[in-house]
């Protein structure tokens, strides 16, 4: 009797969760990756992925804010942070993997400048809008900070 009573909601449990696992699966590659508004629709597929990438990484670095506080200190490093660009082609979940240890400014940095990517052309797969994730390494480097 017991045994039944596990296993009901078991079942019960496992069925609900495959049905929405599709709503909540986030991608590291699909049959079209998200787009920037800025590069041309019609690059093939492996264009159209460079030119995406390109202007992620030129947008972050043109909007990474070096730490006031280190200015003068000479300090520089790296911060891998990890996002996702959701259905609605936004950044979300944005989180520090490794980052500098000399101080969390840095992270908040790094962080800061993923979130004011703009808004790109969300990915695809099966003809769904998709979350797709994307690993970039944030570099610090105080020769730039006079930007």
């Amino acid at each position: 009797m017991i045994k039944k009573i596990f296993i009901i909601p078991l079942v019960l449990f496992t069925s609900l969760a495959y049905g929405q696992y599709e709503d909540i699966c986030v991608f590291t590659l699909v049959e079209q990756m998200p787009k920037a508004l800025t590069c041309d629709s019609n690059l093939e597929e492996r264009a159209s992925r460079k030119c995406a990438d390109e202007f992620m990484h030129n947008s972050i670095h043109d909007s990474l804010e070096y730490p006031q506080t280190f200015i003068g200190d000479g300090v520089e490093g790296s911060v891998f942070v990890r996002f996702v660009i959701n259905e609605n082609g936004k950044t979300d979940e944005i989180e520090v993997l490794r980052g500098m240890e000399e101080s969390p400014l840095f992270k908040e940095a790094a962080i800061e400048a993923v979130k004011k990517l703009p808004v790109m052309i969300p990915g695809r797969q099966r003809g769904s809008l998709v979350r797709v994730q994307y690993d970039i390494l944030v570099k610090f480097d105080p020769k730039e900070q006079s930007r």
